[in-house]
């Protein structure tokens, strides 16, 4: 479905990997920049099938209760959310209970095993442009960075799909012992760039990297 939305092949098969990863990993997938709607779009076709829900997050959320009715109506219905315009309002505020369903996947404590979660940023003075505390909490992927097809190109249709397993972390395919050298190599590399992650990021990064390795 990134192919449909005119990113080429070779980025788009990369891309699909770390959003499988990340997934498996029980993070939540995001997308930033111009086309981050377009995109989201497409990821939840392909994952979430015909039916998933969309969420599109007024400005000035004061509560969590939203995200909390949210996920309560979608547990039973609906194996996507879809969260348009995620930094409109500080995430810290309103998605408390999203945060909590992330974190405990993290630790391999069950929460909402088949959910997948994803969410566009938006641009604009009104929003969080760095996403504040949403940046903990999934892989970012910058739309505006994708090796894109010529205007003129012919682009392939949409594709519904679901997932089949019980849960995200069941998919075959991925390698549960990544190269200590990458390990190594990525640890090296958090500590030269003066960055101080706390539990959460350090716990769900090195999920995913044992995962897409």
């Amino acid at each position: 479905n990134l192919q449909a939305c005119g990113v080429l092949k070779g980025a788009a098969i990369t891309t699909a990997r770390e959003i499988l990863a990340a997934l498996s990993a029980g993070q939540m997938v995001q997308f930033s920049g111009s086309i981050s709607d377009l995109v989201a779009d497409a990821v939840a076709a392909a994952i979430g099938g015909q039916t998933f829900h969309e969420w599109r997050v007024p400005v000035g959320l004061v509560s969590d209760e939203a995200a909390i009715d949210c996920l309560e109506v979608i547990s039973e219905t609906s194996g996507c959310l879809l969260m348009k315009g995620a930094n409109r309002s500080a995430f810290e505020v309103y998605g408390t209970a999203i945060r909590d369903v992330i974190t405990r996947r993290q630790f391999s404590l069950p929460s909402y095993q088949r959910l997948s979660l994803i969410a566009a940023w938006t641009q604009g003075p009104a929003t969080f442009p760095d996403g504040g505390t949403l940046a903990e909490i999934g892989p970012v992927f910058d739309t505006d960075s994708f090796s894109m097809r010529g205007v003129s190109a012919k682009l392939p249709e949409l594709k519904f799909g679901y997932l089949v397993r019980n849960s995200w972390d069941q998919i075959d395919g991925f390698d549960d012992d990544p190269p200590r050298a990458f390990v190594s190599e990525l640890k090296a590399l958090i500590e030269e760039s003066s960055f101080v992650p706390g539990n959460l990021w350090t716990q769900g990064n090195h999920s995913s990297v044992y995962i897409i390795f």
